[in-house]
């Protein structure tokens, strides 16, 4: 009996150190895993500010280099007391820890200031009245375009298409997260045609909107240019026929970044674009395409007009 007794109990105990140890198996994948989801995001940063300065060094009287708005990202690099180091876009500096959000609190606020967008892959995309093949056509998308995604549903996302919405089929597009990122502050005085253009290709795939001057929400050509402009202090006219007899008139051949390109149909100026670089533009093409960089030559240019000397 006494042998029985002390079997039964070194299987107790066998059988107890089993348990935890599976116990503490568990808990340690779990955690790691729990740890894996919540640093997915861990070194991204979104200002939560208008406007949050980005400084040379962590400091308030540090050099302002760059402008984080709200919504814009970073990479976090280091937490340094109450800042942040962090790169984004093509500034890298410090910024307050207040007015940042940082990984899954950024997270949250992705569907405010982060919205999904659809770049179509296909050569031509049909786009259909509900999310379904049979659905009707009511139109076509190109490849390379890029659309704001309202939602997604059955292999499908809805987008807005011309003054409807239509959806069309994931298998032929890549949708990724549009985020916005810091801009530069001009090392000058004064700022650069450069600045204007980087600040601009940040708002490439948003919407069109006829009479718009929302840069994330909707602007037409001219209310693009006009609110892009504005973002730097300068105000210029609201229409592309009015834009094209301010500023300083340039020749084609000596376009620089910044300067306003303008086109017109039957003798009259009804398109205006902001020069990039590289023969390239960035406009507010149509309800179609929305935002989106073309060659500089797409249509015949009209006049060049500056604004930045």
């Amino acid at each position: 009996m006494k042998n029985y007794l002390i079997k039964l109990s070194i299987c107790l105990v066998a059988s107890m150190l089993f348990v935890t140890s599976a116990n503490a198996s568990t808990t340690t994948e779990d955690k790691t895993q729990a740890t894996a989801r919540a640093s997915q995001y861990d070194d991204l940063a979104m200002g939560t500010a208008s406007s949050l300065n980005i400084r040379e060094s962590a400091s308030t009287s540090a050099k302002i280099i760059g402008k984080l708005a709200k919504g814009a990202v970073g990479t976090v690099i280091e937490k340094k007391g109450g800042w942040v180091k962090l790169k984004s876009g093509s500034v890298t500096g410090y910024a307050s820890a207040e007015y940042l959000a940082i990984g899954s609190e950024a997270e949250k606020l992705f569907d405010t200031y982060a919205k999904n967008t659809a770049t179509v892959t296909a050569t031509s995309l049909n786009v259909r009245k509900s999310a379904s093949t049979s659905s009707s056509k009511i139109g076509s998308v190109a490849k390379g375009t890029k659309h704001v995604v309202l939602s997604q549903s059955k292999g499908f996302a809805k987008i807005k298409y011309n003054s409807t919405y239509g959806y069309i089929s994931t298998d032929y597009v890549t949708i990724a997260r549009a985020f916005t990122y810091a801009t530069k502050v001009a090392t000058s005085s004064k700022t650069t045609g450069q600045d204007v253009a980087d600040y601009a290709v940040q708002f490439v795939g948003n919407p069109y909107k006829w009479g718009g001057t929302s840069l994330t929400n909707g602007a037409d050509c001219s209310g693009f240019t006009q609110s892009v402009y504005k973002k730097f202090g300068i105000t210029i006219p609201r229409t592309s026929k009015t834009q094209a007899t301010a500023g300083t008139k340039i020749s084609v051949s000596n376009r620089k970044a910044g300067d306003l390109l303008f086109y017109r149909e039957d003798g009259v100026v009804n398109h205006v674009a902001l020069y990039i670089g590289n023969n390239k533009i960035v406009h507010a093409s149509s309800t179609r395409d929305g935002i989106k960089i073309s060659n500089y030559n797409y249509r015949t240019v009209y006049t060049v007009r500056r604004f930045i000397n």
